[in-house]
């Protein structure tokens, strides 16, 4: 999320680039004539507005990138690809689905909050974090590297997050491999989607917890609140009380509705 690319993601501004997304993926009505007939086309058409590695900002669009490079970089579309790499071995219940923005076999994935799955195939998910990459039925689905760098972070992460310039209701946290960090410290990770859709794992609790929810808009303070039932559920479940009760600054409701990233 720090590409430099012009995207804004602020909800409450008409022209933001993110409702011209939904208006491409159809999420929303178009109000124009000339707006790119796919996801991808859309994508080709955004501009660099600073360079890369700056500041974290978080980019709906670069979620959708990340998918368009796994699928050229596998030669198989993303739905194949997360099935087989990642759903067949984490002994998933249900089958997920991934949106598409145009229909049929030449539709585009929508990996920015079009995948959908039930709550204990998310809870499997989230299990991963906790697990070193390993199933709850014993098999090594994701690198353990992979899941260290995740939680270790670069070594500017932090900074980066917070010279953000969205409001930030996470001090001390940080963003690393689409999870949220929201303490100083890395024990409480986050998988964030959009309109109230939580995964929460707490290491020193050994811990993972899921939310489904049908809320207005993309992100609600309410998230905040959630956050912390999850944190005393944890506590409750294990006796550890998680590194987020003892921080100093630990995230607090914003007076008006914000973005957490």
């Amino acid at each position: 999320m720090r590409s430099g690319v012009a995207f804004s993601e602020n909800y409450d501004d008409p022209a933001a680039e993110i409702h011209v997304r939904e208006q491409v993926i159809g999420w929303a009505p178009k109000r124009g004539p000339d707006l790119p007939a796919t996801l991808r086309d859309y994508l080709l058409t955004l501009r660099r507005k600073s360079a890369h590695g700056g500041p974290f900002e978080y980019r709906s669009c670069e979620t959708d990138v990340l998918g368009w490079i796994c699928e050229a970089a596998a030669g198989q579309p993303m739905p194949e690809l997360m099935s087989e790499l990642l759903w067949s071995r984490i002994g998933a219940q249900c089958d997920a689905t991934i949106a598409l923005d145009v229909a049929g076999a030449a539709g585009t994935g929508i990996f920015d909050g079009g995948i959908s799955a039930c709550l204990t195939d998310m809870i499997r998910f989230g299990s991963l974090y906790l697990r070193d990459g390993v199933s709850l039925a014993g098999q090594q689905v994701v690198p353990a590297a992979w899941i260290a760098d995740t939680f270790d972070g670069g070594p500017d992460s932090r900074q980066a997050f917070a010279a953000s310039p969205d409001d930030n209701p996470m001090p001390g946290g940080m963003y690393r491999n689409q999870v949220w960090f929201p303490y100083p410290g890395s024990n409480v990770a986050l998988c964030v989607g959009m309109c109230g859709q939580l995964i929460y794992v707490n290491r020193a609790a050994e811990v993972v917890a899921a939310k489904l929810s049908t809320q207005p808009h993309s992100h609600e303070p309410h998230m905040l609140d959630t956050l912390r039932a999850f944190d005393a559920v944890a506590h409750e479940l294990s006796g550890i009380r998680s590194s987020s009760t003892n921080d100093p600054q630990r995230p607090s409701p914003p007076a008006q509705e914000a973005s957490p990233g």
